[in-house]
C-alpha cells in the first residue's frame, strides 16, 4: 500500500505532531508500505532519519520555524493546506493521502474525498484560547485570537471533507467530534520509538524529569515550585530556578534521562496525547499527570503512574515518587503499557482502519 503524508512542518524535537509524522512514516515503511512525506518544510534531523527508513520527501521550500511563519500557517487566509495538496498529487501516486496537521487541514480542498484522511492533533486555533498564548505575544497574536472562531469553523468545513477522521487519543477524538460536530472514526495513538525508548539499565537517581520549552509553558508555575522540593531536570528550552535545565536534547540524552529518574512530570493540562508521558513509559519510568485529557488516558490504561486532581496533590504526588526508585512491577507496566504505542502497532492500527474504510463505501 502506498501513503503521503501532509504535514506542515517537520523536524522540531519538541514538536509532538512532528514526532508523529516522522514515527508514522517509519511504522508504515517498517509494515511493507511505501511512503511519501510531504511538508512546508522538513529540517534536516528529520530528513535523514526519513531517509534511513527509505521514506521519500517533498517540501514547498518554505521556512516554518519563525514565529511569523507560525502565524501565517495558522491564519484562516492560509493556503498551505492547498499547496501541499497540490504538490503531493503532482508529486506522488498514492493509495491514500494522509493529513497529520491541523494548519494543513486545507489540504482536503485539493485531494477529494475517496482516499483522504485527517488525523487530528487538536485543533490549532485552540490555542489562542489559552492564557498562556496571550503572555506571549504582541498585537498579532492578539489579532490572530480573534480570529479564532473563524478559523475552527474553516477547519470544521474542510475536515468534513476527508473520507476518514481519526484522531491521537480518544481524548482528542471525542473532544474533536464536538467541537467540528462531526463524527471521528477512530483513534491512532502517535507512535513511540519503542526500540529506542526503552530503559538503558542504568541505576535509577532520585530525579524528577519534566518538559518546558518556554515560561509559558502550562504547568510552568508548578514546575517552579516542584524544583525547590525535588531533583527536577527540565528538557525543552525553559530555564527554572534551582533545576537542572538541558534545553533542546538528542532523543539518546532524553533516554538516558528517563531511564535513570525515578518519575516524570507532566503538568500541563491542555495535551491531546503527550509524547513526554509515553515516552516516559516506553523506558520504563512512572508518570504524574493531572486526571485530565490525554496523559491521562496513557496513565490509566496501563496503571503506570498517578494522576492528581488538582495542583497541591500534583506536587505532592510527584514529591512522593522521587523519593523511592519505581518497584520492578511499576517500570514492567509502564513499560508493557507502551507496547500499544510502537511504530509497528500504530501502523498496523492505521492500516485496519484504512481497509475497514475500503470496505464500507457509505
Amino acid at each position: 500500500m502506498r501513503f503521503t503524508i501532509i504535514s506542515a512542518d517537520i523536524g522540531h524535537r519538541t514538536s509532538g505532531q512532528s514526532r508523529f509524522a516522522v514515527n508514522l512514516a517509519r511504522g508504515l515503511r517498517s509494515a511493507g508500505s511505501e511512503v511519501t512525506v510531504v511538508a512546508a518544510q522538513i529540517l534536516p534531523n528529520a530528513c535523514s532519519t526519513l531517509a534511513e527508513a527509505g521514506v521519500r520527501t517533498r517540501t514547498l521550500g518554505e521556512v516554518t520555524t519563525t514565529t511569523l511563519a507560525k502565524a501565517r500557517l495558522m491564519s484562516r487566509f492560509s493556503r498551505v493546506g492547498e499547496e501541499l495538496a497540490e504538490l503531493a498529487k503532482q508529486e506522488t501516486r498514492t493509495d491514500w493521502f494522509v493529513a497529520l496537521s491541523d494548519s494543513a487541514v486545507s489540504a482536503s480542498v485539493a485531494l477529494g474525498r475517496e482516499n483522504s484522511i485527517y488525523i487530528s492533533n487538536g485543533d490549532l486555533a485552540l490555542m489562542f484560547l489559552s492564557p498562556s498564548f496571550y503572555a506571549t505575544s504582541g498585537a498579532g497574536r492578539w489579532l490572530l485570537s480573534r480570529d479564532a472562531a473563524s478559523i475552527i469553523l474553516r477547519n470544521a468545513k474542510h475536515a468534513a471533507e476527508f473520507r476518514l477522521r481519526l484522531a491521537n487519543s480518544e481524548f482528542c477524538r471525542n473532544f474533536m467530534s464536538y467541537l467540528y460536530n462531526l463524527p471521528f472514526q477512530g483513534v491512532i495513538y502517535p507512535p513511540v520509538d519503542t526500540d529506542a525508548f526503552k530503559s538503558t539499565g542504568e541505576p535509577r537517581q532520585a530525579s524528577v524529569v519534566a518538559l518546558a520549552r518556554n515560561r509559558n509553558e502550562p504547568g510552568f508555575p508548578l514546575l517552579e515550585k516542584l524544583a525547590k522540593v525535588a531533583n527536577l531536570t527540565v528538557i525543552g528550552g525553559a530555564k527554572i530556578g534551582g533545576a537542572r535545565n538541558l534545553g533542546e536534547v538528542e532523543d539518546s540524552v532524553l533516554i538516558h534521562e528517563l531511564s535513570r529518574a525515578y518519575v516524570t512530570a507532566c503538568p500541563g493540562i491542555s495535551e491531546f496525547f503527550g509524547y513526554l508521558a509515553a515516552e516516559s513509559l516506553a523506558c520504563g519510568t512512572p508518570v504524574v499527570a493531572f486526571d485530565a485529557c490525554g496523559p491521562a488516558e496513557l496513565v490509566k490504561r496501563g496503571n503506570a503512574g498517578w494522576l492528581a486532581a488538582g495542583d497541591s496533590e500534583f506536587l505532592s504526588l510527584v514529591h512522593s515518587a522521587a523519593l523511592t526508585p519505581p518497584s520492578p512491577e511499576l517500570q514492567s507496566a509502564a513499560r508493557e503499557s507502551a507496547a500499544e504505542l510502537s511504530l509497528r502497532a500504530s501502523a498496523d492500527r492505521l492500516m485496519y482502519l484504512v481497509a475497514r474504510a475500503g470496505s464500507n463505501k457509505g
